[in-house]
Formats: C-alpha cells, sequence, structure tokens
C-alpha cells in the first residue's frame, strides 16, 4: 500500500499535481481577466466573483475564459459586452437552487426549477454553452435539466465517500476545484467543458451505482484539472489547433473508425492513469466497502482503463506526434509515462496483467 500511497502523492504534487497550485494559478487568471473587463464595462465583476453563489461563478469565470480566447482571436468589443451583459442578467434570474453537499469540500448540487423559464436565468446560459460546445465538437445534442431527489443526493455524498476512502489526497485534490454537480438527462452520461469550467455534468442514471459515479466525478473532475495545467503550461505547440493538428487513431468506442485530437488525446490518458489507480484500490479494498461490483467487474473495469492508459501514452510517445508539443508537453508526456510504469510496475498489477493474459488463451 506504500506503493500505492506513493503514486497518489506523486499525481497531486509537483508543477501538474499540486492542485492548490494550480486552483490559485486559474484563480489569477480569471481575477486578472474579470479586472480587464471591469474597465471596459459597467459592473465590477472582481466583486461579483467574490459575492456570487456556485453557479454564478462557474458563469462569471466561464466569461472571463471565453473573453481572453476572443480577444486573442481580435473579436469585437460588442461581442465581449454582450457576453458579459447576458451573463449578469442571468445571475440576476433564478432557475434552480443549490444543495450544499456534505463532503470534506464546499460543493453544490444543481437542483432546476422548471417553473421558472430557465433559457432566461445563469442556468440557460450555461445550457446554451453546453449545447454549443458540443455542436462545436460534432456532437449536436439538447441538453436536458434533471431534477434531483433526495436519493440521489444521498447517492452523491456516499460516492464522494468512497472516492475519498480509496484515494483521499486525490479527492481533495481535485475537489477543491470544483464547485457544483449538475445533473443531466440523456444522451451524456457525464462531461465537462471549458466555458463552464468549476462545474461537471453528471447524468442521475449513474447514481445508483457508487463505483460507477466516483469514477465519473473524478474522470470529468481531471478534465478541469488539466484546463488549469494548460493556462500556465505551454503543452502543446504554438499555433496548435484541434481541427487542422494531427490525430490520434482510437480503437474502442460506438463507432469504427474514431479519432482523437492531440489535445483530446493527452486529457483522456491524464484521466485513464488517474482511474487505474482508482480500481486498485477498489480491487484491494472491496472487502471494505458495500454497494460496489464484484472483484470480477472490478478487475475487468480496471483491464479497460490500464490498456486505454497505457495505448494513449505509448501513442503520444512515438516520434510521429512531437512536433505537436510545447517544452512543458513533452514534460507532461514524460511525467504520465513515469507514473504509469510505477503503476504497471504494482505487484497486484503484474498479477491482474498476468491472469488476464492466460485468461485470453483459453
Amino acid at each position: 500500500m506504500k506503493e500505492l500511497l506513493h503514486i497518489e502523492k506523486r499525481l497531486t504534487t509537483g508543477p501538474y499535481g499540486d492542485g492548490v497550485a494550480l486552483n490559485y494559478n486559474f484563480n489569477q487568471f480569471i481575477n486578472g481577466m474579470a479586472e480587464i473587463l471591469s474597465s471596459t464595462s459597467n459592473h465590477k465583476l472582481n466583486d461579483m466573483l467574490e459575492t456570487s453563489n456556485n453557479l454564478g461563478r462557474v458563469a462569471l469565470s466561464g466569461t472571463c475564459m471565453m473573453s481572453a480566447i476572443l480577444c486573442e482571436k481580435d473579436s469585437s468589443h460588442s461581442t465581449i459586452s454582450n457576453l458579459i451583459e447576458q451573463t449578469i442578467n442571468g445571475i440576476n434570474k433564478k432557475a434552480y437552487e443549490e444543495i450544499t453537499l456534505k463532503t470534506n469540500q464546499p460543493l453544490a448540487l444543481i437542483n432546476s426549477n422548471s417553473s421558472v423559464k430557465e433559457q432566461e436565468s445563469v442556468l440557460g446560459i450555461i445550457k446554451k454553452r453546453f449545447e454549443e460546445n458540443m455542436g462545436e465538437s460534432g456532437v449536436p445534442l439538447v441538453l436536458q435539466l434533471s431534477p434531483v431527489t433526495i436519493n440521489e443526493q444521498n447517492n452523491i455524498e456516499e460516492s464522494i465517500k468512497l472516492l475519498s476512502y480509496y484515494l483521499p489526497h486525490l479527492t481533495d485534490d481535485v475537489l477543491s476545484m470544483i464547485a457544483a454537480i449538475l445533473p443531466i438527462g440523456n444522451p451524456v452520461e457525464s462531461a465537462f467543458i471549458s466555458p463552464t469550467p468549476l462545474l461537471i455534468y453528471i447524468n442521475p442514471q449513474m447514481f445508483s451505482n457508487r463505483l460507477d459515479l466516483a469514477d465519473a466525478i473524478l474522470h470529468e473532475s481531471l478534465h478541469h484539472k488539466l484546463l488549469t495545467i494548460r493556462l500556465t503550461k505551454r503543452l502543446l505547440r504554438p499555433g496548435y489547433d484541434d481541427f487542422t493538428g494531427l490525430s490520434v487513431p482510437i480503437p474502442w468506442g460506438a463507432t469504427k473508425y474514431r479519432v482523437f485530437s492531440i489535445g483530446r488525446t493527452i486529457a483522456a490518458a491524464h484521466v485513464y492513469i488517474h482511474l487505474t489507480l482508482l480500481h486498485i484500490k477498489a480491487l484491494l479494498q472491496q472487502n471494505e466497502t458495500q454497494g460496489i461490483p464484484s472483484d470480477i467487474e472490478i478487475k475487468k473495469r480496471l483491464i479497460i482503463r490500464y490498456q486505454r492508459a497505457n495505448y494513449l501514452i505509448e501513442t503520444l510517445s512515438m516520434r510521429h506526434y512531437r512536433h505537436e508539443f510545447g517544452a512543458d508537453g513533452l514534460e507532461f508526456i514524460e511525467w504520465m509515462r513515469e507514473i504509469f510504469h510505477e503503476i504497471s510496475d504494482l505487484k497486484v498489477m503484474q498479477e491482474i496483467l498476468e491472469e488476464n493474459k492466460a485468461l485470453s488463451h483459453i
């Protein structure tokens, strides 16, 4: 178990793991952008960031992120002004309640209220951003908001407790960066998008399985953590673009031929390393917890996550892709590679791989 603790601490320390430092960098960036935007508008956005509730902070932080991108693209002043006005108007209209979850970290569960016109509220703004982002990614859909039951709230709290039981340092690290969870309907199981930072989206269909839900919460929180890394680290080359850069073939998923951009491949590798560690802990401590799958099912899940992490890291390490990275990106890939090799060298992982290899020949 000492080896597992060492790996967990490696994932939560240093320039790519220290969530406290990364969160500080994120807040500095958002506050700096808010100050710039305040000087060109009639609103004190810094004060609003301090006084807004969790979902208001999500919307304002997203507005700062989006405005930074618009400035880089030399968009018109009116475009940014309209974005700010829509955000502020939305914050002043409530179509939801925030339920404070019983966790070690301050975290809100957003419960939508269909009696109020959601499209006019901050919830409507977030819904629109989600749909636009998915559309740009080639997945057009209408986001269905899902009201929360007391039972579902309890399931989320229990899953976070489970996550914290398995990976206490990592759970505190990633959840310290998240402000809220928004329950959503089909067809999405879980999601994170950069125009709504600090917020993760989870489908209540996952709430009945504690390990599934813990997996999803960790998965999406890690996407926000990578966003904070990319604010201060040059992971990708100057001028990199998801749509024109090299792509990586993905041998799993619903479609026969699927590709990820380099940016998405980095994000997926980062996630699957962590999820592999989560399932190793779940397997080793399976007898100490209730309401999670059998050890056979956990092993199956573990092998999938391990193999995906292995494929993604090995692919990113190929010479063919090196020119897509910035200097920090090469260092980041090496950091992930070292940690993954430590996971691979664990006795429990070696035993599972040997067992899986033997079964594949039966």
